[in-house]
C-alpha cells in the first residue's frame, strides 16, 4: 500500500466508557493526505458538545505527525487557534512576514484564520498539534504575541509532550468526561506559554525597577482613574522617560496595557453578572457609557450588549472540515 492510501487505524487499549449523558464523537482518521507523512501520523477530529462551547477551551482537531522531506501545510481559514510543538527533527513556518526555524522544545502558536505555512526543513520533522477554540481563546493569544513573536523555545519539552500526549488521549475516548479534562490541559498548556513570554520580557535583570512597580500599579489600579502625571509620580520617573521606556520593555504603550485590563475586567463582568452596561463601564474605570461602548466595541467587534447576548447564546457549527 502507498503512503496516499487510506489506512485504518486502532488503538489498542482504548475501550469505550459507557456514557451518562450526551457527548460529541470523535471521529479518528486515516483520511488525511498521507503524502509525506508516515503511517504513525495521527488526526483526530470531533464536533465539541454546546456546553463545552459555551464554558470550556475547546478541541476542533489533535494530531500527531511524522512528516518527511516535501512535507507543507496552509492555514485553514477557520476560526480557531493551532499550537505546534516540535518533538525532533527540523520544520519551519511562515507567517506575518516571519520565517522560522524549528527545533526540539519550539512551540507555535498561530491564528488560523490567517495566512500561514509550515512544513518540514530538512529531513523530518515531528510535531504534536492541536486546534482549539473557546471564548477567551482570543484574549491568550493576544497576550501571548504581544510580548513577542508567534513562537518560543521550552526547555521543559517532557512537560508539554505529556500534557500533548493527554489531549490526544483523551480525544481518543468517549469518556463524558474529556472535554473537561481537555479544556485543563489546553488551559495549562497556554498558562505555561504565557508565563514563559512574560518571564523572558520581563526579567528581574533586565527591566528597570520603576517599569515594573508600573505594571504593578496597572495591574492593581486600572479600575481608577489614572493617567501619565499620576504614574510617573507613583514610581519617581519623568513622565517622558516613563512613556518610551514602558513601551520598549513591555511591548505596548501605558495606555494600551491599562485599557487591555480594563476590557478584561469588562468581558468578565458582562459575562458573570447582570450588571447593566452603566455600571460596568464605572467599574471598569470607564465612567462614560457612551464612550465605554464605543471603546469596548472597536477592540471586541461588539457593543458590550451585543457581547452579553453572544456569550449568553453561544453556538457553534463548523461547515466545512479543517485543512492541517
Amino acid at each position: 500500500m502507498s503512503a496516499s492510501e487510506e489506512t485504518t487505524i486502532v488503538f489498542d487499549g482504548v475501550a469505550p466508557q459507557k456514557q451518562t449523558g450526551p457527548v460529541s464523537s470523535p471521529n479518528i482518521t486515516a483520511s488525511i493526505d498521507r503524502k509525506n507523512l508516515s503511517n504513525r501520523s495521527i488526526r483526530i477530529i470531533y464536533t465539541p458538545t454546546p456546553t463545552a462551547i459555551s464554558t470550556f477551551f475547546y478541541i476542533q482537531r489533535v494530531g500527531y505527525y511524522e512528516a518527511m522531506s516535501g512535507f507543507f501545510r496552509t492555514s485553514p481559514h477557520l476560526e480557531g487557534y493551532n499550537i505546534f510543538l516540535t518533538i525532533s527533527g527540523s520544520g519551519y513556518f511562515e507567517f506575518e512576514g516571519q520565517h522560522q526555524v524549528l527545533q526540539s522544545g519550539d512551540i507555535v502558536w498561530l491564528d488560523c484564520k490567517k495566512d500561514y505555512k509550515l512544513g518540514v526543513e530538512e529531513q523530518s520533522w515531528n510535531y504534536y498539534w492541536i486546534q482549539f477554540n473557546g471564548n477567551s481563546a482570543r484574549g491568550y493569544y493576544k497576550e501571548f504575541t504581544k510580548y513577542g513573536n508567534n513562537y518560543t523555545h521550552m526547555s521543559n519539552l517532557e512537560k508539554f509532550k505529556n500534557l500533548f500526549e493527554a489531549i490526544l488521549n483523551l480525544s481518543k475516548s468517549t469518556s463524558i468526561r474529556r472535554e473537561i479534562l481537555s479544556n485543563g490541559s489546553i488551559v495549562h498548556i497556554m498558562t505555561l506559554l504565557l508565563k514563559s513570554r512574560v518571564d523572558s520580557s520581563l526579567t528581574l535583570n533586565s527591566v528597570p525597577e520603576y517599569i515594573r512597580q508600573s505594571v504593578n500599579y496597572l495591574n492593581w489600579n486600572y479600575t481608577k482613574k489614572i493617567n501619565l502625571d499620576d504614574l510617573s509620580e507613583q514610581v519617581g520617573v519623568s513622565k517622558f522617560h516613563l512613556s518610551r521606556n514602558f513601551k520598549h520593555y513591555v511591548g505596548v504603550t501605558i495606555s494600551e496595557y491599562l485599557n487591555a485590563n480594563r476590557m478584561r475586567y469588562a468581558r468578565d463582568l458582562l459575562k458573570y453578572t447582570d450588571y447593566p452596561i452603566k455600571s460596568v463601564a464605572q467599574l471598569c474605570g470607564i465612567p462614560q457609557p457612551s464612550h465605554f461602548s464605543a471603546f469596548f466595541k472597536k477592540i471586541e467587534g461588539y457593543t458590550p450588549l451585543q457581547y452579553r447576548k453572544k456569550w449568553e447564546a453561544t453556538s457553534y457549527f463548523e461547515e466545512n472540515e479543517p485543512n492541517p
